[in-house]
C-alpha cells in the first residue's frame, strides 16, 4: 500500500525537541587530584651537592687582581651558567604539560568568561547612567523645595513685619527643612543585589595644562641611550656614562 504524502494529516509530525536549560552548579567541582613535584625534585636535588660547593668556591673571589683569578672567574661563571641552563631545561620539561593544560583551560573558559564579564560591566554603567539620573533629578526636586521654602519664609517674614507695625500679635511658624526621598542604593533581584560606590575618575584633556604636580615624570632609559650612542653627550639631569657588561657563552 502506497501512502498518499500530499493527503492531509498523512504527513509525519516532527518530534518536538525538548528545551534543556543549562543546569548551573552551586559551589565549587569536586576537587582534583594534586599533582606530585617528586619527580622534578628527584630529578633537580642531584646538583645540591654540586651547587653548594660552587657558590663556596664562588664566594672566596671578592676581587680580581690577576690573569690566574680572572680566569677562575670566567670557569666558575661559566660552570654555574652550564648547570643553570640543565636546571632550567628540567623546570621548563616538568612545567610545561602543565602550563600548556593551563594555556588551553583558560582559552576555552574566556570563550564564555569575556562575554559575561562583558554583560557585567555594560549592566553596571547602564546602571549607574541610571543612578546617576535619579540623582540629578532628586538634586533638582531639593532645589526646587529649598526655593519654596526660602520664598515662604520670606512672605511670613513680611507677615510679620506687617502686623507689628499694626501693633498685632504675630505668632512665627517654623518650617520643618524639605527633604527628598533619597534614592534607592540597592537594587535587590532573585539573583542577588546590585548597588553604586561613588568613584572619583580622571581623565586627561590636555596634558599641557596640568599642575606638573599631578604628574609622574619618569626618563626613557632607552631613548637615552640611543642618543648617547648617537654621539650626544650633554645631559642635563643624568649620569651617563659607558660600562662593562660581562657575558659567557657555553
Amino acid at each position: 500500500m502506497t501512502r498518499d504524502l500530499f493527503a492531509e494529516g498523512s504527513a509525519e509530525e516532527e518530534p518536538e525537541i525538548p528545551v534543556v536549560e543549562p543546569e548551573v552548579v552551586e559551589g565549587p567541582p569536586a576537587p582534583l587530584p594534586a599533582l606530585s613535584v617528586q619527580p622534578a625534585q628527584a630529578a633537580i636535588i642531584r646538583f645540591e651537592t654540586e651547587v653548594n660547593l660552587m657558590v663556596k668556591r664562588a664566594d672566596a673571589i671578592t676581587i680580581i687582581q690577576d690573569d690566574a683569578t680572572n680566569h677562575q672567574a670566567a670557569e666558575y661563571a661559566l660552570s654555574a651558567k652550564k648547570i643553570y641552563k640543565i636546571i632550567d631545561a628540567l623546570e621548563e620539561h616538568y612545567k610545561r604539560p602543565h602550563l600548556d593544560f593551563t594555556s588551553a583551560v583558560r582559552s576555552f573558559a574566556a570563550k564564555f568568561k569575556d562575554p559575561l564579564l562583558r554583560i557585567e560591566k555594560t549592566m553596571g554603567r547602564l546602571q549607574a547612567d541610571y543612578r546617576r539620573l535619579l540623582e540629578n533629578e532628586r538634586l533638582k526636586k531639593q532645589a526646587a523645595l529649598e526655593r519654596e521654602q526660602r520664598e515662604l519664609e520670606d512672605r511670613l517674614k513680611a507677615e510679620a513685619a506687617a502686623a507689628e507695625k499694626k501693633g498685632e500679635v504675630y505668632t512665627p511658624v517654623d518650617l520643618p527643612a524639605p527633604v527628598v526621598e533619597a534614592v534607592p542604593k540597592t537594587t535587590r533581584v532573585a539573583e542577588g543585589s546590585s548597588s553604586q560606590k561613588k568613584v572619583v575618575r580622571v581623565k586627561v584633556v590636555d596634558l599641557n595644562k596640568v599642575d606638573p604636580k599631578f604628574i609622574i615624570r619618569t626618563v626613557d632609559e632607552k631613548s637615552v641611550i640611543e642618543s648617547y650612542k648617537g654621539g650626544n653627550r650633554e645631559f642635563p639631569g643624568l649620569k651617563v656614562w659607558e660600562d662593562y657588561d660581562t657575558r659567557y657563552r657555553t
